[in-house]
């Protein structure tokens, strides 16, 4: 027995089908309706249509389902790179606090330019 969900091996228990279909489904309506403006938001969808290689090609799945797996770890180092330029920050302006103090101008006080450039 082949069934669409029902069925232990049926098509629509893969997550990945599922996103399949949402993607076919909103062509397909899209498309259908493409005379109304109603229906235009439904394009933003067409963006997944290269997903859909993912459930032909087993190894890009693989790659794919890695990259996903990766996240919180990818997140946690982030969390750090964030900590450390926090506190390095902190750190460079007690260090370095006034050292450039009216560095930029050649008298004490502000001029009044007239003129053009």
């Amino acid at each position: 027995d082949i069934g669409l969900i029902l069925d232990p091996n049926s098509y629509l228990r893969d997550g990945w089908n599922w996103l399949d279909l949402v993607v076919v489904v909103t062509a397909v309506i899209a498309l259908a309706g493409s005379s109304e403006g109603s229906l235009s938001f439904l394009r933003v969808f067409r963006v997944l249509r290269p997903l859909r290689s993912v459930t032909v090609v087993k190894e890009m799945r693989t790659l794919v389902n890695t990259v996903l797996a990766s996240i919180p770890k990818l997140a946690s180092v982030a969390g750090m790179a964030a900590f450390l330029i926090c506190v390095f920050g902190i750190l460079a302006l007690n260090l370095w606090a006034g050292a450039a103090h009216r560095r930029c101008r050649d008298t004490q006080w502000p001029e009044l330019v007239t003129g053009g450039l």
